[in-house]
C-alpha cells in the first residue's frame, strides 16, 4: 500500500494490517532494516527519471546505506 501523500498514523497502520496488507509505503526518506522495521511503515529513497546514476550507486552503497540508517532512526516516523 502506498499512502497517499505519504501520510499515516498507527490507526491506518492497524486497519491495513486487520485487512490483510503485507506492506505499505511511507514517504520518509530512508532505508529500512527488515529485521526490525513494520513492513506497513517502510521507508524509501526516492529515484527519479532525472537522477544520475551516481547518485543512485552512492545511495545504495553498503556504508552509505549505514550511515542512513543510523540518521533515519534518530527521526521518529509521521
Amino acid at each position: 500500500f502506498a499512502y497517499p501523500s505519504g501520510y499515516y498514523n498507527e490507526e491506518v497502520v492497524n486497519i491495513l494490517r486487520d485487512e490483510g496488507f503485507k506492506v505499505g509505503f511511507t514517504t520518509v526518506r530512508g532505508v529500512n532494516d527488515l529485521e526490525v522495521t513494520d513492513n506497513l511503515k517502510l521507508r524509501r529513497i526516492n529515484i527519479g527519471a532525472e537522477t544520475p546514476d551516481a547518485l543512485i550507486r552512492l545511495q545504495m552503497c553498503p556504508a552509505n546505506l549505514k550511515t542512513q540508517s543510523k540518521i533515519a532512526s534518530q527521526f521518529p516516523s509521521v
